[in-house]
């Protein structure tokens, strides 16, 4: 008789997984620590003040582009043009007859830079006008810091070799003048119709100094005396004229070409040796000219 045989049962093991599980931490005491008013550091005004000026400046821009009008010139390029002329000429005279007209003794040097800064720019301003191609487009340096720093080096070049005189300043103002036309063009703090009445201001003011110093150089002569009260009257006409101040519509000057130019001449001749006034109104005329 054959044995039967037994079914063969294996039981599969089950482990469980007895790992045991992380505690929570417990609530760590919080300590307060109190920083007395000795240890807070204050900050640093020098560093701040210099970030500021690098972030200012940053934001400044570049290759700056101006409307233009119909002869394609700007109104800071008219500036800077006339500028590097008068800046040449001005450091002619102050190289070459520097012995008569009573300047120091650094006047051919200082004539010789006003050359050479009035020469450098006039063709980097000729060269941007009539080169004014899109090959070389950006690529000439005309630039409000190249014209800004070019002024105001050559009025205090050319103030302290004249021996404080104020002969040989208005290449370097008419520079100064473009730089910061060009600055706030970049800038966009001021609208394109506000640029002219920007330099008919710049006028008046120069006109007043003119006035004051026709009056306080010759106080006895009746006659500085009678020309400083017209030249006051004719600013404070053309002041009128902007429509700064708002007059009734009968009485209020219109702002004309012929009106400014007018006025420029009775301030080229009333202006004594300084004629900056005229100079400054010369250009708004032409402006006002090559847009009609």
């Amino acid at each position: 008789m054959s044995t039967p045989k037994k079914k063969s049962t294996t039981k599969k093991s089950t482990t469980k997984n007895t790992t045991p599980k992380a505690s929570k931490p417990e609530d760590e005491e919080v300590v307060e620590e109190f920083i007395t008013d000795d240890e807070v550091e204050e900050p640093n005004k020098a560093q701040e003040l210099w970030g500021t000026f690098k972030d200012s400046v940053s934001k400044i821009p570049h290759g700056i582009e101006e409307k233009e009008n119909k002869l394609k010139l700007t109104t800071s390029k008219l500036f800077a043009l006339t500028g590097s002329l008068v800046a040449f000429f001005e450091g002619r005279e102050l190289f070459l007859s520097y012995a008569s007209l009573g300047t120091t003794a650094y006047s051919p040097i200082v004539g010789a830079v006003g050359m050479l800064i009035g020469l450098f720019l006039l063709v980097t301003i000729l060269a941007d006008l009539i080169l004014a191609a899109k090959a070389i487009k950006g690529k000439i340096p005309y630039e409000w810091y190249i014209l800004l720093p070019s002024g105001l080096l050559l009025f205090f070049l050319n103030l302290f070799a004249a021996g404080g005189g104020v002969l040989f300043i208005k290449g370097g103002i008419l520079l100064m003048l473009g730089g910061i036309i060009l600055l706030l063009e970049g800038l966009k703090l001021k609208k394109a119709t506000e640029t002219k009445i920007i330099l008919i201001l710049i006028g008046i003011v120069l006109g007043l100094f003119e006035s004051a110093m026709e009056i306080f150089t010759d106080s006895g002569n009746f006659w500085a005396w009678f020309t400083g009260i017209i030249m006051f009257l004719v600013l404070l006409l053309l002041f009128f004229a902007t429509g700064l101040v708002k007059l009734p519509e009968k009485i209020s000057p219109p702002l004309t070409w012929w009106l400014v130019l007018a006025i420029a001449v009775a301030m080229y001749y009333f202006g004594f040796d300084y004629q900056l006034s005229s100079i400054v109104l010369i250009h708004v005329f032409l402006l006002e000219l090559i847009d009609l």
